[in-house]
């Protein structure tokens, strides 16, 4: 199960009427767990924001952070990385490449991308910001299903209130 789901649940932050409807729609439309949570307004961005770096252990990719669009580091990642949307740089630091990763990342791919990329520093972020990295990467469009919703988060995300149950 994904972490964010099961973390939602442990916590016991939606009603068991409201996850299962966000579990039902995950069925039926895709997407990840926090996608679904954004599009049916069942959890708030900055809530999401905060419980997906509890859920993956990971600092989250700010808002600032993913759009506007702006130069990225292109040495030190792989292409494949991009090509496969696994990961997107965001920037790098004295502390050393900011890597944006989504809630499909695995433990697997987070020790391969620490062996073939040192100095990353893997940061959390939606599956509709990796979208938006995706597209602003091949200089293509952000699928519909994303592009609003990406930029609702970007800009909702900041201080984070605690996370109420609904």
């Amino acid at each position: 199960m994904n972490p964010l789901r099961q973390l939602v649940e442990a916590k016991e932050l939606l009603s068991a009427e409201v996850l299962a409807d966000v579990v039902r729609r995950q069925e039926i439309y895709g997407g990840t767990f926090d996608t679904v949570l954004l599009e049916t307004n069942a959890l708030d961005p900055a809530q999401i924001d905060a419980l997906l770096s509890e859920a993956f252990g990971l600092p989250g990719a700010a808002g600032p952070l993913i759009h506007p669009p702006r130069p990225r580091p292109t040495d030190g990642l792989p292409d494949s990385w991009t090509r496969d949307g696994d990961a997107f740089p965001l920037q790098r630091t004295d502390e050393g490449l900011q890597v944006a990763v989504g809630p499909h990342v695995t433990a697997e791919i987070l020790e391969r991308l620490r062996h073939e990329v040192p100095d990353a520093r893997a940061m959390i972020t939606p599956e509709c910001c990796m979208a938006l990295l995706q597209a602003e990467h091949a200089g293509t469009m952000v699928p519909q299903r994303f592009g609003t919703m990406a930029r609702g988060y970007v800009e909702a995300v900041g201080a984070a209130p605690p996370p109420v149950k609904r």
